[in-house]
């Protein structure tokens, strides 16, 4: 996108809040930059505009571009910028905010296709040297705003597939340098202007999809330049005016759609450059004008739905174009079928239209009065039960594909247990996730997939064939030959099969194989704490209302485990690294394979589980208990873990633990 930006002050612009562009910006430095740096007071004036414009920036599509744009470089080499021999900014290739007016020597604004919501700034009307301005494809609102019949420079405005409503600003009529007007697909009402007569530069008017009524104006033919004209699904009520045949440039005329009465006029003939002509779903009546088969430039005719009668011209027979261009169909025309007929599609002369067969060469096109009645009932009849027939063959066959894919299935999940073992299970999914399916979704657990290693596993972010993302945590080789493994995997399996709760990850399934053992989690988009809070951009974002949330979160994770399972749980391992956060910032409980359940009688001994920096000072400085003792003070502990990930929250820091040498008790 080109910008010519002014070589005067251009003060610091304050953005709309409520555009939203496409672009996710990244943490944004100051905006001042030092005149060591920058060249020329044009590139330092307009450097702090476009920094502050950056800084206005949110919830935008393409931030690569803006990482160059800094306070230390000049803006000439900023990503998305060019600059002239002068230093002054000239082209922005980035969508930007809807408020230029101070950008005076703005030549082209594009903020196309970009979903822009609210009604368009009247603003945009102080631009007087825009020539270019795109603003189609969004959600914008409201009446398009008189000032921008203000930009007399203008020669292109591009505005459809919005939603403005309200009449056709007549204001625009004075944009005499205008060549391409389009506002189809919005809502605009009310009739065309008769000031439309002053573009008399105008090349191209598409005002089709909107609910225009009225006469087409007269003023509308003196735009003698005109080469395409697109009026199509409006409410126009009026006959085809003749002096449409003085509009000599007229490639492409479409009035298809509307409520146009009356014949269509033989001046029509005259546009001897037209290519394409659409006049169908209207009420046009009369015979067909011999002079349009003479049209040497014709490319598709559709007068279709329409109430055509008469015979078709015998110019028509001898056209030397590719007939299925035209359609004629669901008219009243009679008259003579072509002798060669090999060079017309059937299809063209559907309803209405009988071909009778005579013995002679030539055939006949007769308009059957009589007998249309007993045609159309027993074309319903056959439709009817080609219907009923058609019904119960798709019946009949989904049955059998139904039976077909469920004995294959059960086939294939056999082979399945035979080859991987037997032991693999799904909650939550709409049907069972074979084994191959995960091992296709992460090509046999490619590293390229690896999104995070932790102490008893791997985790592989994977894309499944139903277009769900999880995480596998899949158990390290060392982890799987330990003797303890298969009740430390049962036992996490056994916890979190106990647990549904909006704060703590979801587990979907496990497979346990010799060959393989994984476990299915729900991804979470925004990965762990700790990673948030070691970098510091990331943290940043962490205001403190969401670190509040959290918080909150953690606890009432923590809490349902210790009130509402029975037995209690406690998580023996709450550590940063183990809360994971969604796209909203809600804080996710994870990586239960060191919980235990709190069975007041066990006396087994167990291997002191933890994240360095976050072991109780209980645990921490007394290793020597009886487990009997930790099983009582475990929920204590794990409070003090708690307090400890909520100091760090809270200070925006992650505790770099100091080393301890694994032990038993």
């Amino acid at each position: 996108m080109t910008l010519n930006l002014s070589k005067l002050r251009v003060r610091t612009m304050i953005m709309c809040s409520s555009v939203v562009l496409l672009m996710i910006v990244l943490a944004l430095d100051a905006a001042i930059i030092t005149s060591s740096v920058l060249n020329t007071p044009i590139e330092e004036e307009e450097a702090h505009a476009l920094l502050s414009w950056k800084r206005s920036l949110s919830h935008v599509s393409n931030a690569s571009d803006l990482h160059s744009w800094n306070n230390v470089s000049s803006p000439c080499i900023w990503g998305g910028t060019v600059c002239n021999e002068q230093g002054s900014i000239t082209v922005i290739n980035l969508p930007i905010p809807s408020e230029l007016s101070q950008l005076a020597r703005l030549q082209l604004l594009d903020l196309s296709q970009n979903r822009l919501p609210g009604p368009l700034p009247s603003q945009l009307g102080q631009l007087q040297s825009l020539n270019i301005l795109y603003l189609y494809s969004n959600h914008l609102i409201g009446r398009i705003p008189s000032s921008l019949g203000q930009l007399r420079n203008l020669t292109v405005m591009s505005l459809q597939n919005n939603l403005f409503d309200g009449e056709f600003p007549k204001e625009l009529c004075e944009l005499t340098l205008l060549q391409e007007l389009r506002l189809s697909t919005n809502q605009l009402n009310g009739p065309l202007p008769p000031q439309i007569s002053q573009l008399k530069s105008l090349l191209i008017l598409d005002v089709s999809y909107n609910s225009l009524i009225g006469p087409i104006p007269l003023e509308l033919t003196s735009l003698i330049e005109l080469t395409q004209l697109y009026l199509r699904y409006n409410r126009i009520n009026s006959s085809i005016p003749n002096e449409l045949g003085q509009m000599l440039q007229l490639e492409v005329l479409d009035l298809a759609s509307n409520n146009l009465i009356g014949p269509i006029p033989s001046t029509l003939g005259s546009l001897t450059k037209l290519t394409h002509l659409f006049l169908q779903n209207n009420r046009i009546n009369g015979s067909i004008p011999k002079d349009l088969w003479s049209l040497p430039n014709i490319e598709q005719i559709d007068l279709s739905q329409n109430r055509l009668v008469g015979k078709i011209p015998k110019d028509y027979c001898n056209m030397e174009i590719n007939p299925p261009v035209i359609n004629l169909t669901n008219n009243m025309l009679t008259g003579p079928f072509p002798s060669d007929p090999e060079n017309f599609s059937p299809q063209l002369f559907r309803e209405h239209l009988c071909l009778k067969v005579r013995n002679s060469p030539s055939s006949e096109i007769v308009h059957h009065k009589g007998s249309t009645k007993t045609v159309m009932l027993r074309g319903i009849i056959i439709g009817i039960s080609l219907v009923a027939v058609c019904m119960v063959s798709v019946l009949f066959w989904a049955l059998v594909f139904l039976f077909y894919k469920q004995r294959m299935s059960n086939k294939q999940i056999g082979a399945a247990a035979r080859k991987h073992g037997n032991i693999f299970s799904i909650w939550n999914y709409d049907g069972v996730i074979a084994y191959e399916d995960i091992i296709d979704a992460t090509e046999n657990f490619d590293f390229k997939y690896c999104i995070g290693v932790g102490a008893y596993g791997s985790v592989y972010k994977a894309l499944l064939p139903s277009g769900q993302v999880v995480a596998l945590k899949k158990l390290h080789n060392w982890e799987r030959e330990n003797s303890t493994f298969d009740r430390s995997f049962a036992n996490e399996v056994q916890v979190l099969t106990k647990i549904r709760h909006r704060n703590i990850v979801k587990l979907y399934g496990f497979c346990c194989h010799p060959r393989c053992s994984f476990l299915d989690y729900e991804y979470l988009e925004k990965g762990s704490l700790f990673e948030i809070l070691r970098d510091e951009a990331e943290a940043e974002k962490l205001n403190w209302k969401k670190r509040v949330n959290i918080i909150k979160g953690i606890s009432k994770a923590l809490s349902y485990m210790h009130h509402h399972c029975s037995p209690p749980i406690v998580h023996r391992d709450i550590s940063s690294n183990n809360i994971l956060l969604d796209s909203k910032f809600e804080a996710h409980v994870s990586d239960f394979g060191t919980a235990r359940l709190l069975q007041p009688n066990s006396s087994y001994r167990t291997v002191l589980a933890g994240t360095f920096g976050y072991i109780a000072p209980v645990v921490d400085f007394c290793p020597q208990f009886r487990f009997s003792t930790i099983a009582r003070t475990l929920s204590r502990i794990q409070i003090a873990k708690y307090f400890g990930i909520e100091m760090r929250i809270a200070q925006g820091l992650h505790q770099n633990a100091r080393s301890l040498r694994p032990y038993y008790t």
